[in-house]
């Protein structure tokens, strides 16, 4: 599947093993030779939708700091998940979009508290709420 992240096509994949220096890992960002973003099949539930929204920052550039996106995205996941939001392997509610682009401005705006410009954060929040979208993120139950 093809993503549009920060002005980038990535190609995202969910392969058996994702393997780096020799280690097994969850996921996986790489910027070089091509564009991909890996998240191991094998991942369920909340942690795969983290998994997924941690890569996707990574992609995004909204930081290369290892700890900082980890931090962001099981925060935000977990306000996803208390809003309703999930991911969804079975189509269902289309609705949502708007819900997961706010937290997602509001998260990225409070980490980035330093930065005068919302604006900046706004291409940023639309770009990972296609992404999450394509991805089968969606408006679960109601609030």
């Amino acid at each position: 599947m093809r993503l549009h992240l920060d002005g980038h096509y990535w190609t995202y994949t969910e392969p058996r093993k994702i393997q780096w220096n020799g280690e097994s890992i969850d996921g996986l960002c790489i910027r070089e030779p091509a564009r991909q973003i890996k998240v191991a099949r094998r991942l369920r539930g909340k942690h795969r939708a983290e998994v997924q929204l941690h890569e996707l920052a990574h992609a995004a550039s909204f930081s290369d700091s290892e700890h900082f996106v980890t931090i962001w995205a099981s925060s935000t996941t977990e306000l996803l998940y208390a809003t309703g939001v999930r991911l969804c392997r079975k189509p269902g509610n289309a609705g949502g979009a708007e819900l997961i682009r706010n937290v997602l401005f509001h998260t990225l705006r409070i980490a980035r508290h330093h930065l005068d410009d919302d604006e900046g954060l706004r291409p940023v929040a639309d770009d990972l709420t296609r992404a999450l979208r394509r991805l089968g993120w969606r408006e679960y139950m109601s609030r």
